[in-house]
């Protein structure tokens, strides 16, 4: 059973798919494309995003592939960033962490797709010092030199960009806050976990792609798998693992038609909206 098994870090990172218990040991195949997926993905979107802010903006509207060659560009300076750092100040403990870190990060399977990486927090410091350094050696050795701005050369001209476009993030995340945690969605959940808090049993399980937010507010532990099953797979999957409940929201998921179908007689909620129900399994 899923949730009767112990599941450690360990487990998850020896784990062919992160997010199937049932996927078995990772191979070496697999931990080589997971190793070149994680590569292409930190190195020519992640970190350039990170480290240069106005490269989020650009990829909200024009979407990742259009941002690549500039993620390469960021990628580039950096290089030359470390160069430039270890002239200056030889092996350093804050480079050693750093790439120590990210080295984890390649073998590591969960990977933080938004905008801005949490996963990179601890080293974003030593990330943006590194690409100022790439900055100041690109202009000490091209004609990016000559480039100014009120006396300012084109590292300081960066910089400043990155820090109105982190200010601008940072005042448009607070103004829309109230407006995106308010949503139906958001109260049809409240809804759904009161309902569980008040009717299920301490250890009930449910199976829903909002799980996580549901045990947060109701205190029943859940799962959904990443994969797609169909309906036979499905069935036999929650009655295999024993989950008690299943919860669809008004996200769109693969599975929802599916789960509908399977337990229609078995409605024991519904969110005031309509949007949210939940169904008894046995």
């Amino acid at each position: 059973s899923i949730h009767q098994s112990n599941d450690s870090y360990l487990d998850q990172f020896l784990r062919a798919d992160v997010h199937n218990p049932d996927s078995g040991i990772i191979t070496p195949f697999d931990l080589a494309a997971r190793l070149f997926s994680n590569a292409v993905f930190y190195f020519f979107y992640s970190i350039p995003e990170t480290v240069f802010s106005p490269l989020q903006l650009l990829g909200q509207f024009a979407g990742r592939a259009f941002i690549l060659p500039f993620g390469l560009a960021v990628l580039l300076a950096m290089v030359w960033g470390v160069l430039e750092f270890t002239e200056r100040h030889g092996r350093n403990v804050l480079l050693l962490f750093c790439g120590l870190y990210l080295a984890f990060m390649l073998f590591w399977g969960y990977r933080d797709e938004s905008a801005v990486n949490r996963f990179l927090l601890p080293v974003l410091p030593i990330l943006v010092m590194i690409f100022y350094y790439g900055l100041v050696r690109i202009s000490a050795l091209t004609r990016l030199g000559e480039f100014k701005v009120a006396g300012h050369g084109i590292a300081a001209v960066l910089l400043l960009l990155v820090f109105i476009s982190s200010l601008g993030a940072g005042a448009y995340f607070i103004y829309t806050l109230d407006a995106r945690e308010n949503t139906q969605h958001y109260a049809d959940l409240e809804e759904s976990a009161v309902w569980l808090k008040q009717n299920a049993r301490q250890g009930n399980y449910i199976y829903g792609n909002e799980w996580q937010r549901l045990h947060f507010m109701s205190g029943l532990k859940g799962f959904a798998g990443r994969t797609p099953l169909e309906s036979n797979e499905l069935s036999a999957f929650i009655g295999n693992n024993g989950f008690d409940y299943v919860v669809v929201t008004s996200l769109g998921w693969p599975e929802k038609e599916t789960l509908q179908g399977l337990y229609a007689g078995n409605e024991v909620f519904r969110s005031s909206s309509g949007n949210a129900i939940i169904y008894k399994t046995h």
